[in-house]
Parts: C-alpha cells; structure tokens; sequence
C-alpha cells in the first residue's frame, strides 16, 4: 500500500467524519473492485475458448502422428507445443485470488457494538471498509495480471505449434 494512504488507527482518531461522502467512495470503489472482477470473467471466457481449442488441436495432431510416417515426429512436437499451452491455460483458469464484492454478515454480526454503533462512529465503519477494499482491489489487478502472462504464454506457445511444422516445410 502507498504510504500516503491512511491506516486504520488513522481513521479511528479522525472526527467530523462527511458519512456522505464516505458512502460516495465506497461506491466508487465497488465499482473499481467490480471492473477487475469483469476482467477477471473475460479473461478466463478467453482462456476457456483457447483450452477447448489448443485440446482439440493436440488429439487431432497426435491421430494425424499416429496415422502418417514421415512427418510423426513433427506432428507430435507441434501438438507438444499446445500441450505446453494447455498448462498455460489451465493456470490462467485457476488463479483465485480475488477481492470480492460486499462483506460476510459474520463481519458484522460477531460482536454486538456493530449493531449499536451511533451515528456519529458509523463514518468510521463506512471508512474501514473503504480501507478494506484497498487490499481487495490490489489483489484483484495482481491476479488479472498474472492471468495476462499466463495467457499471452498459452498464445506464443500456440503460435509455436506452427515451428515444428515449418521447420520440417524448410528442411524436407
């Protein structure tokens, strides 16, 4: 976190809280957290397609090795290659570290001051969670980062399925 960002003894000592405003960023911030959470369901709606692809494209190539005698070898190593991106694929699918939208009731139902607070501490509850979503939202553009590695390496592996292939086109 930036070091210019409040810390929650910080926003406990604050007073004349604006609740308003507090509610404003809060929104603003769901609406952050839900931008890498759509994201999120993109990438991996590309990763699936990619997945069902790249698997087809290994079993067709490995019938088509088994099949032909001359070029077996380099059949087998272009469908390697989508085997190598099917791995890729399977990571991007996996990632779960995610924030998530709204809070568990336990949060709040675990201890009976939360359900009496008085409206002059409610700017304070809207404030934490506010501060909460920071990490939510970090670790949310991490993971999205991390599934656009993985996937740009599925794609060049894809695309280095061809080499195999070329190779034996130049050399033959």
């Amino acid at each position: 976190m930036e070091s210019n960002i409040l810390t929650k003894d910080q926003i406990g000592k604050l007073t004349g809280l604006n609740t308003e405003a507090i509610k404003f960023y809060l929104v603003l911030a769901n609406q952050r957290l839900e931008d890498t959470l759509s994201i999120k369901r993109e990438l991996e709606q590309k990763a699936f397609i990619l997945f069902a692809g790249y698997i087809a494209a290994a079993f067709a190539l490995f019938g088509l090795a088994e099949r032909s005698d001359g070029l077996s070898y380099w059949l087998i190593g272009s469908a390697l290659f989508f085997c190598a991106g099917v791995v890729m694929l399977f990571v991007v699918i996996n990632i779960e570290k995610y924030g998530v939208l709204g809070r568990n009731p336990e949060d709040w139902l675990d201890r009976q001051d939360y359900l009496t607070i008085k409206d002059k501490h409610i700017g304070h509850m809207y404030a934490y969670v506010l501060y909460d979503l920071i990490d939510d939202i970090e670790m949310s553009k991490r993971s999205n980062s991390s599934k656009v590695f993985y996937l740009s390496v599925a794609i060049a592996l894809g695309l280095l399925s061809l080499s195999p292939l070329v190779i034996w086109a130049v050399f033959a």
